[in-house]
């Protein structure tokens, strides 16, 4: 992370996030998408002739506890196992003076038949970045796969594709392009699953 300047990690106390906001959804779904925990991306069916929409099960190997960082900050999630077609998520991003950054609350569930994630930021004390509700909404984008999802949103008239990645069981990429600001960023963020 020590290619972001400060300010722009910082996000905002209340109003709306920051573009670095962005970020950390990136850190923060940091996942979502394969097979469950234990198996590999390489590991999942061979599709046949037909193939059918991805469902929010499909994404079950992000299901446990993720960590990554750099520079001494920490960047953690968590994602709860698929249970009756939705998953939850939490994020957590702590400075390496032990200040934290930034909370998320995440969401996978099913929407118009296509996984759909949703995310809300918070500081400490729990004030919401976004209004009551203002979830961020990412849809699934065409040609996605289990082990190689893209979720696509909208802010403040920026587009945000946030790409996962499953290389195997112990590692997820994210990988995050912010489009449309004043200055462009794509960034990667690799986790490390936790025993």
């Amino acid at each position: 992370m020590s290619h972001l300047n400060r300010d722009r990690r910082a996000g905002r106390r209340g109003g709306k996030p920051a573009p670095a906001a962005w970020i950390v959804l990136g850190l923060v779904l940091v996942g979502a998408i394969a097979g469950p925990a234990g198996s590999r991306a390489d590991d999942a069916p061979q599709p046949s002739g037909e193939s059918r929409p991805l469902a929010v099960d499909d994404f079950a190997w992000i299901a446990g506890h993720w960590r990554g960082g750099s520079d001494g900050e920490l960047i953690e999630e968590v994602w709860s196992p698929p249970a009756h077609g939705v998953m939850l998520g939490m994020f957590r991003w702590v400075t390496a003076d032990g200040q934290v950054r930034v909370y998320e609350l995440m969401t996978l569930e099913p929407e118009d038949g296509a996984p759909v994630l949703k995310l809300r930021h918070f500081n400490t004390g729990l004030v919401a970045w976004e209004d009551k509700e203002g979830a961020l909404t990412f849809h699934l984008a065409p040609g996605s796969t289990a082990d190689r999802p893209t979720f696509v949103g909208e802010e403040d008239g920026g587009t945000i594709r946030l790409t996962l990645e499953n290389p195997n069981l112990d590692t997820y990429i994210a990988h995050l392009e912010i489009l449309g600001g004043e200055t462009p960023q794509v960034l990667d963020f690799l986790y490390r699953r936790v025993p």
